[in-house]
């Protein structure tokens, strides 16, 4: 009987508990709008009614109620979009980043919105707040790109150009003015993707501008650096179609020429230095990397006893190096 007992009071307090969640959920969620409105009608800064639509839109958003609820996901995203504006204000004037990263929980939680939004009228509120949160993004992400925290610009901007996939998608205004920005916005994303060491996202990014035929052999370049460690067939493909599309592009040459010389390949290093020379006269490494090659050539005639032929090269190398120094 006692076990029994046990059993229902343990049953009870499991009832009790669970309403008492969906309420604590509930309060949270009316919280986070009445700290949010009163914020909002206050026309200035308020970092305590901030916080406080914000720690509360998060408890709100852990019941699996308001997880499909559109108006919550829209409160959070406004909510972390005043964050994150707050930023750009700060950034303006000379100021710091407070709230880092709320401007891609912005996106984020706007994304869930549409998602989940059936009324037509959400849904627009949900395109709206996603243009106005990419204005402020690409704000934050170019003040790290000035701040020359590349790393940190990475998830801003690429929030910026996934928003605007979506906009896209829905009928919007494109956020760029022309395509070809839209491409230089999402070429600086990958860059950033790479400063702060996320290969997986760079490979995808550039390797999206390649299959959508990208006639910039920079982005042939970064591919060939990001697949030569681990896909040397792959990567010698990107080579060969940035070369393609423009043989004397100085980074296409630095990224073979440092290929090369892992490989040892010294009689074709020496014709691709020679040209990377023509373009680059005044690049001291140049002159020094072919001074090198000379005297790796010049060992190698030794070892298969051409004495002519180690002489040759020894003075060239002599050459070289002697440039450098002058």
């Amino acid at each position: 009987m006692l076990t029994i007992k046990k059993s229902c009071i343990a049953l009870l307090a499991l009832m009790l508990t669970l309403p008492l969640a969906a309420q604590d959920a509930g309060k949270a969620y009316k919280d986070a709008n009445k700290s949010f409105g009163q914020y909002d009608a206050g026309g200035k800064s308020d970092a305590p009614l901030l916080e406080s639509a914000r720690s509360n839109i998060e408890i709100a958003l852990k019941d699996a109620e308001y997880q499909s609820d559109t108006r919550a996901w829209l409160l959070k995203g406004c909510i972390y979009q005043k964050m994150n504006n707050e930023d750009v204000k700060s950034t303006f004037i000379g100021g710091g980043v407070k709230y880092e990263g709320s401007g891609v929980v912005a996106y984020e939680s706007l994304k869930m919105a549409l998602e989940t939004a059936e009324k037509k009228g959400d849904q627009a509120k949900a395109l709206k707040y996603l243009a106005e949160v990419s204005g402020d993004n690409s704000s934050i992400g170019n003040h790290y790109i000035n701040a020359q925290d590349y790393g940190k610009a990475f998830a801003p901007l690429n929030a910026v150009y996934e928003a605007n996939t979506i906009l896209e998608a829905n009928g919007q205004p494109n956020l760029f003015n022309t395509d070809e920005d839209k491409m230089d916005h999402f070429y600086a994303v990958g860059q950033c993707a790479i400063y702060a060491g996320n290969n997986e996202e760079a490979k995808r990014i550039f390797t999206t501008l390649a299959n959508q035929g990208s006639d910039d052999a920079k982005v042939y370049s970064r591919l060939f650096k990001l697949y030569i460690d681990e896909d040397e067939a792959k990567a010698i493909e990107y080579l060969e179609k940035g070369k393609s599309l423009d043989p004397n592009n100085l980074d296409l040459m630095y990224a073979e020429i440092n290929y090369l010389i892992k490989k040892q390949e010294f009689e074709k290093l020496e014709g691709l230095l020679k040209r990377a020379v023509e373009q680059s006269p005044d690049n001291p490494s140049i002159y020094m990397a072919l001074g090198n090659v000379y005297t790796n050539l010049a060992e190698d005639a030794t070892q298969e006893g051409n004495a002519e032929q180690a002489a040759m090269h020894t003075e060239e190398s002599r050459k070289y190096v002697e440039k450098v120094l002058a």
